[in-house]
Order: C-alpha cells, then structure tokens, then sequence
C-alpha cells in the first residue's frame, strides 16, 4: 500500500473526513494511519473502503487491510512493467487516464518520472495538492471526462503523442465505445500503453455488454454500457497492432492478484 507520511518539518495537515473520502478506492495508508482502498469491495463485495486508525485492532480490520495489500501489489507489477518498458524514466511523460486519487501518478513521480499526470471525471484537485503538501510527491492533475459519443475528452485537448507512456486500469470496463477509447488512448502515447480490463479469451473479434447499464454515469442507449464492458482478446491485439503497436504483450496474472481470470493486464510498445 501506498504510504502517504508527513514530510520533516511539514505542518502535519488534518486528515479530513473528505480527504479519506477521496482516498477511499484506491490502496493507501494516509499520514494519521487510516487505511483506505476498495480491495475487501472487489473481493468479497464489501462496502467499507476505509478503516480509520482507532479500528486497527478490530478482527475484521485484518481481512481489510490484507484484500488492499493485494490490491496495491497487483498494482505495483503493473507499475514494475511501465518502468521496464523504458530505458530513462527521467524524461518519460507519463499520464493515468483515469486515475482516481492518483496512486500510478504518485508512483511513477516517486520512480524520478519527469512529468507524472492523471486526468479523472472526479475533482481530485485535493487529493493531489494533499499528496504534494504532506510528502512533496509532486504529479500534474487534470479534471476533465470522457465522451462516449464522441470518443474523445470533453473539454481538455491533448495532442496526439503527447506522452511517452498513458496507462487505462480498470475502465475499459464502463466503457460503451471500447474499440473508440483504445484509438483514443493510443493517439495519446508515442511509445508505450498498458491497459488492464475485461479481456476474455477468444478467437473471435468479439464486444459483449451484460443487461446492468446506466450503473455510474447514467448515459441512455447506445452509451448505457458503463459496467461490464468486455473486449476478447483476440480483437485487443488486433486493435493495438492496426494502432501501430509492434509488440503487444500480457502480464502474466500473479496468484494475489484480485478479479477473476477474465480480468487480464496488457503491455503494447511501438
């Protein structure tokens, strides 16, 4: 999990109940000792993504803190892969489409990137300036959302290959454009792409949606798909080819990690 500590001599900011609120989804340990992250969601279905300090010796905070321990570990083999991927992280320009709080921003700065981004439909304006504040992790934030009819963001306008490498982990899936968005992310990037979602194995080109729609942005049919998304493989690596990738590669799934087998993680160069 991401350790998020006081810097020496930094005024120790207050760890608001709104700052925990925006950690809440992704694996953190914030300055006070709270406990943040949706693994225990994702594994068990659970609805609690935050454990505060004083509830640390509850049986129950255990099972807690080990589901996002394997959540942050998944995470950080994907972060290992980015690094690899490069031979001078010092001047690569990285950018998380949706990025939620910003852990593979943060982490990627940490790493000595030299332009760490992420762009969320959420304001994580505060999380961001709580992150440089407290540890001096500084990574450039952008709110801004994803048009699903219009296969592009809203408001903002990023040239094309305007970053060495743009990860996308876990929204593909709430995507009604899945094929749009993978052109989408690669006109962003002029070397590398990662992208983890629904990838089942087929040898078909095939795009399924299931009956949930309308779960998370409320879009009226043909963009209502914002749930269960899913891409074949096949169609994935053909995309990402035709898109001017030349090697495209799968992580292979470690044991801890969270999700079922359908749910696979992608590396493509040019």
């Amino acid at each position: 999990m991401l350790r998020l500590s006081y810097r020496d001599g930094t005024p120790k900011t207050l760890v608001t109940e709104e700052i925990k609120r925006l950690f809440a989804y992704q694996p953190f340990v914030l300055p006070d000792g709270t406990f943040t992250g949706a693994g225990e969601a994702f594994m068990l279905n659970s609805k609690r993504r935050i454990l505060n300090s004083s509830d640390i010796n509850l049986p129950e905070a255990k099972q807690f803190i080990g589901a996002n321990e394997r959540l942050a570990m998944m995470y950080e083999d994907f972060i290992t892969e980015i690094v690899k991927s490069t031979d001078d992280i010092a001047s690569m320009k990285y950018l998380d489409f949706a990025c939620n709080a910003g852990y593979f921003p943060y982490r990627l700065a940490q790493l000595g990137c030299l332009q760490s981004c992420g762009i969320d439909a959420g304001d994580f304006h505060p999380a961001f300036k709580f992150v440089a504040d407290v540890t001096g992790i500084n990574a450039e934030f952008t709110q801004d959302s994803y048009d699903f009819s219009q296969h592009k963001l809203q408001q903002t306008v990023v040239a094309e290959k305007s970053f060495d490498f743009v990860s996308n982990v876990a929204f593909m899936c709430h995507s009604s454009d899945p094929q749009f968005l993978l052109s989408y992310l690669a006109s962003l990037t002029n070397k590398g792409l990662l992208i983890f979602s629904m990838f089942p194995s087929s040898p078909a080109y095939q795009i399924s949606y299931s009956t949930l729609t309308s779960q998370y942005f409320g879009g009226r049919f043909p963009v209502c798909f914002d749930a269960t998304t899913a891409m074949s493989d096949s169609l994935l690596r053909f995309g990402l080819k035709e898109l001017g990738f030349s090697t495209v590669t799968e992580i292979p799934r470690r044991p801890y990690w969270l999700f079922d087998d359908n749910w696979r993680c992608f590396l493509a160069l040019r």
